[in-house]
């Protein structure tokens, strides 16, 4: 998902693998006729975002840790990033509100600041 493919996934690897992933594949339903579109975008993916995944990595690191700087700066121990330390280019602030308390804060902080964060929030 990460490359920006079509749908699906992509799976490399040894022989033996792939064979055994293929008979899965088949008993999971994922026999479309026509796969071209999605290979080329896996194929595309790999070409022009792969390469640049290290470096949205790298920002999202720099992200989490500024958020949890500034969560504790502001006296707020309660907030979680998961997973801790950021591994990959996505990760989750946990914040223990219902929605319309964070959408308040959020929008609140938008016409202070100018800075928008977090679009939509998720129950868990």
């Amino acid at each position: 998902k990460s490359l920006e493919g079509i749908g699906g996934a992509a799976l490399a690897g040894p022989a033996d693998l792939v064979d055994e992933a293929r008979v899965w594949r088949h008993r999971y339903g994922g026999q479309l006729f026509q796969q071209f579109p999605t290979a080329l975008a896996a194929l595309h993916g790999l070409e022009t975002v792969l390469p640049l995944l290290p470096s949205y990595v790298a920002k999202a690191r720099e992200v989490a840790e500024a958020i949890g700087e500034g969560f504790a700066a502001a006296g707020a121990p309660w907030f979680r990033i998961h997973p801790r330390p950021v591994h990959t280019h996505q990760f989750q602030v946990w914040l223990p509100y219902e929605a319309q308390v964070l959408d308040a804060a959020v929008t609140e902080l938008a016409e202070e600041t100018g800075t928008a964060l977090f679009r939509r929030w998720m129950p868990g």
